[in-house]
């Protein structure tokens, strides 16, 4: 049973997750903490009952340019930037795969 979704926080052990991409692992455990604390980014982690780290995943807000989205999407007019959250990074633990 996987708990859900929670905000990195200081006090999570996270050293323990590999989920077969280095530079993923790398992420979370050197780099996450000092993204959020920079606002950057928020990293959420799903954990185990045991609270485990099952997986991970980072968001950010960007923005697109109207001119490059689909009308659909896009529309027409003001304004010329549409907000975006951006999924920066997606693990999920090798004993949870």
């Amino acid at each position: 049973m996987l708990r859900k979704p929670a905000p990195l926080s200081e006090f999570l052990v996270i050293e323990d997750f590999v989920c077969g991409k280095p530079l993923l692992n790398n992420f979370l455990t050197l780099i996450a903490r000092a993204n959020q604390r920079q606002g950057f980014s928020r990293t959420f982690l799903i954990a185990a009952a045991d609270f485990e780290v099952a997986g991970c995943y980072s968001l950010c807000a960007g923005m697109i340019n109207r001119d490059d989205a689909p009308r659909h999407i896009g529309g027409h007019g003001p304004p010329k930037e549409i907000p975006v959250a951006l999924l920066g990074r997606l693990g999920v633990d090798r004993r949870h795969q």
